[in-house]
């Protein structure tokens, strides 16, 4: 019985000091929002609701604002791009109902 304790003890002394070694993890600075790992454009390009050109992250297509699967999904799922040539950039396909 003696040894079994003096073993979990050594045990967790062990896992311990390896927890210790490894240190305190560094704040994430990533800006990536969406499933698909696609760092967004600049500020100045995207994220502004008035822009044309709405591009879901679950569906990776890209819409009018005006299409009615945009309208029916939550604003949380877009980002938002002034042209089209953007969206396609980072991987997004037209959508086949909107046709933008």
């Amino acid at each position: 019985m003696k040894q079994k304790r003096l073993f979990t003890i050594a045990l967790c002394l062990c896992l311990l000091l390896s927890l210790a070694a490894c240190g305190t993890p560094e704040p994430s600075t990533s800006t990536v929002t969406n499933k698909f790992d696609i760092p967004p454009f600049p500020e100045d390009d995207m994220d502004d609701p008035d822009y044309p050109y709405v591009c879901n992250y679950n569906t990776n297509l890209y819409h009018l604002t005006s299409c009615p699967d945009v309208l029916a999904q939550e604003n949380k799922i877009f980002t938002y791009y002034k042209s089209e040539e953007n969206a396609k950039q980072k991987g997004y396909t037209p959508c086949e109902k909107c046709l933008p």
